[in-house]
């Protein structure tokens, strides 16, 4: 069953997540047709099966070491309704690595979109922010969302939106 909708977001569920920001960033690419918005990012490719994010298929980003392409963050990350479409409609032929924001960002490489690093995507704590410089999402590297979520979140809550 599909949902239309203009943009199609993947986020994870702990996160903090500024609903009303959010909204108001996608409504500012609502005129790209083809979009893909997140924290972009380069990594080293883990080649040891050791590590949580091991990627079976290292050799085919060349030698140990070798970093991935920008992608953007798994954490979140929005696509517009044409790329979305692309993807679902040509899911079948569409090669998978072992981590979906991989996979998406390897995607992306090879269609015409417009690639956006929104850093307010990838805020980890809501000090810098301003009335007029807002974090859409707040999550720490080390835990790859809110370290202790269920102790923390009303904290992070609180930091970002000055209420309880």
């Amino acid at each position: 069953e599909t949902y239309p909708a203009d943009f199609y977001v993947k986020a994870d569920d702990d996160i903090y997540l500024n609903l009303a920001e959010l909204a108001g960033l996608l409504r500012r690419h609502h005129l790209s047709e083809r979009v893909y918005i997140g924290c972009m990012k380069h990594g080293v490719v883990i080649n040891d099966r050791r590590y949580k994010w091991y990627e079976p298929e290292w050799a085919r980003f060349g030698t140990p070491g070798n970093n991935y392409y920008q992608h953007a963050t798994g954490q979140i990350y929005a696509l517009s309704a044409a790329v979305a479409g692309y993807i679902r409609e040509n899911n079948h032929q569409l090669h998978r690595y072992s981590n979906e924001d991989t996979t998406i960002g390897a995607i992306m490489l090879g269609l015409k979109v417009d690639v956006v690093n929104e850093r307010h995507l990838c805020c980890h704590d809501c000090k810098q922010q301003t009335e007029y410089n807002m974090c859409i999402a707040v999550w720490q590297w080390t835990c790859n969302g809110v370290c202790n979520l269920e102790e923390n979140i009303q904290a992070t809550h609180k930091a970002c939106t000055g209420k309880s």
